[in-house]
């Protein structure tokens, strides 16, 4: 009960100071905290520019392990663009890749337990982004 009450003080906190605000902060809810925009200031450097996709970016930097373990698989069609293909992580490099650090069994378990990512996730190309013309 008093997780969901310092939760529901939170949540109130934070509503009045948007109804409040001039202009609104951008606020960022990252593991169940609250956050202002200022903290990313570094990291609008690693964004996408109109046009890029992730695979651009990854591309300027030396090869990841990932970059040869990994493999596609294609997936029934979700849209009417076709067939769209998954990424995953091949079983006997996923240890190395993704979980070094932990213990043998759950390395073994997450490794066919994996959830793929979307190949058009790191392919598809960004839109103009909106930290060039909205102010922080």
């Amino acid at each position: 009960m008093a997780g969901n009450l310092h939760t529901r003080s939170k949540v109130t906190e934070v509503t009045d100071m948007l109804e409040s605000a001039a202009v609104p902060p951008t606020i960022v809810l990252v593991h169940e905290a609250f956050a202002d925009a200022s903290s990313w200031a570094g990291v609008i450097a690693f964004g996408l520019d109109a046009g890029e996709c992730v695979l651009d970016i990854t591309s300027r930097f030396a090869p990841t392990p990932a970059a040869d373990a990994v493999f596609t698989t294609a997936l029934p069609a979700l849209s009417p663009g076709g067939p769209e293909s998954e990424l995953y992580i091949r079983k006997e490099r996923f240890p190395q890749v993704y979980a070094a650090d932990l213990p043998p069994r759950v390395k073994n378990v997450m490794s066919v337990a994996q959830r793929p990512i979307a190949l058009s996730a790191v392919t598809g190309r960004s839109g103009p982004p909106a930290w060039v013309s909205i102010p922080s």
